[in-house]
């Protein structure tokens, strides 16, 4: 293989060969340099050396080229190392284009994953892909973008499960505070809308401080929004939450533990709101006690308060335990299911793959309607977890339009499989441009070319995929 060191003596002397007016256009150079070489690794190791000593524009033109030909054959190491420092030098000498840079080194690891030699190859590609993307999950989230939050840990998990990785478990987490996060701020810019129109709905104005306060740990920005009609507790509570932990004595530490530990932890409506009130509770405690002496009043009671706390946070982050469902029997009694495999003795339309069942129903009916169906008969509507279920499941599809078992119902934008799983975001999975619906197109329908997101009812959807585990 010809490496970037390798072959600078040979663009030094393209370079020269190359009229004046031509070389100080980037793209002609490049144009020269690629009419040279016989393969996209040559390509790429001849542009980054013509990159490497070139300046201004032209030297961004010559990077990205040495991407876009390096983005081609990722799997090569040389190649995949040229592309990584073009894009260093890119985020340097552009940075005003760093999503358009960081889009490009997602493209590589993507690419290395996908043409993994073997399994190791595919281990250590993989493992950088959900290095990166969960990096940009806690740049995103920093920013308070908790949808593209969402989308990035859910990746990185998806991948990381399907890899066996140790931090499938972390990013399992992030990627349930990212999509609570998403819906409490959904809710916020709503109540924000009918305090417009009403400034004195006192009930949707305390939703609003909770949604801050508890929901999104923000009480300086729910501070902005207080009014004396919300009572005297908001008005006193939320601007010393917002003060620095520094600033404040124990009796205010003390108070704002006991308001988060006491009132605050009763208006949490989703389990990450209740992490993040046992969260403050606990900051403010261990503040207080360590401002107090050991002979002082009440330290016995805060230390038990405390010690409380800390212990409901822990089994808090415990995992929940692993619910083993009984098998299903091979010759069930439930009315509908399919007995033998297709092409054998029973029911003839049952195709099986990767240990399940599955058959086409064409019955037409809602989303909601088909699941009950499909439940009905001792299954589920069809998921898929990895790239050969979901070419399956494009295969039976055909040109048919049918329901399978995937909704962002619950978080708008988080797609979950029925069975608990993510859906991967990616093109494997999805047509081309999907999903791209608003609220309303919460449920999955899959045809030829993939899956598309769809409002239920939807009279183009021809019925729908039965999945039966055993």
């Amino acid at each position: 293989m010809i490496t970037p060191a390798k072959v600078l003596p040979i663009v030094c002397l393209v370079a020269l060969a190359v009229p004046p007016a031509r070389a100080e256009n980037g793209q002609a150079l490049a144009e020269e340099i690629i009419s040279r070489c016989r393969t996209d690794a040559d390509c790429t190791a001849r542009l980054f050396a013509a990159a490497q000593a070139a300046q201004g524009d032209e030297q961004i033109v010559l990077l990205q080229k040495t991407v876009e030909y390096g983005l081609k054959v990722p799997n090569y190491p040389d190649c995949r190392a040229a592309v990584l420092q073009a894009i260093d030098l890119l985020d340097a000498k552009a940075p005003d284009r760093k999503a358009q840079w960081l889009t490009r080194r997602l493209d590589l690891y993507r690419g290395w994953y996908r043409l993994a030699w073997d399994d190791s190859q595919r281990q250590a590609a993989g493992g950088k892909l959900v290095e990166l993307q969960a990096q940009i999950g806690d740049r995103c989230e920093k920013g308070g973008a908790w949808a593209e939050a969402a989308a990035a840990y859910q990746e990185a998990h998806t991948l990381a499960a399907s890899l066996a990785l140790p931090s499938k478990q972390e990013l399992s987490e992030k990627f349930l505070r990212a999509t609570s996060a998403y819906a409490a701020e959904v809710r916020v810019r709503e109540c924000s809308e009918r305090l417009g129109k009403n400034p004195g709905d006192v009930q949707t104005r305390v939703l609003l401080l909770t949604l801050l306060t508890a929901d999104l740990d923000d009480p300086a920005r729910a501070a902005k929004c207080l009014r004396p009609d919300v009572g005297p507790i908001w008005n006193a509570r939320v601007p010393l939450a917002a003060k620095v932990l520094d600033d404040l004595d124990a009796p205010a530490c003390q108070t704002l533990a006991e308001w988060y530990d006491r009132d605050l932890r009763k208006r949490t409506s989703s389990p990450q709101a209740l992490r993040n009130v046992l969260n403050r509770a606990e900051m403010y405690y261990a503040r207080c006690l360590s401002l107090r002496g050991e002979g002082e009043q009440d330290v016995l009671t805060l230390r038990s308060s405390l010690n409380r706390i800390r212990a409901e946070l822990k089994k808090l982050a415990e995992p929940p335990p692993v619910v083993v469902a009984a098998p299903v029997p091979a010759t069930p009694s439930r009315p509908g299911f399919p007995s033998g495999k297709s092409g054998e003795s029973g029911d003839k339309d049952v195709l099986t793959f990767g240990g399940h069942r599955y058959k086409v129903i064409r019955d037409r009916m809602d989303w909601n309607e088909a699941r009950a169906a499909c439940e009905k008969m001792g299954g589920h509507l069809a998921c898929a977890e990895t790239k050969e279920e979901i070419d399956f499941l494009k295969k039976i599809a055909g040109g048919r339009r049918l329901w399978v078992g995937a909704s962002d119902e619950q978080v708008e934008g988080a797609w979950r499989w029925i069975n608990g799983g993510n859906v991967p975001m990616d093109n494997s999975f999805w047509e081309d441009r999907e999903p791209n619906g608003g609220r309303e197109q919460n449920y999955a329908t899959i045809m030829r070319d993939g899956l598309k997101d769809t409002a239920s009812p939807y009279k183009s959807v021809e019925g729908f995929i039965c999945e039966w585990d055993n």
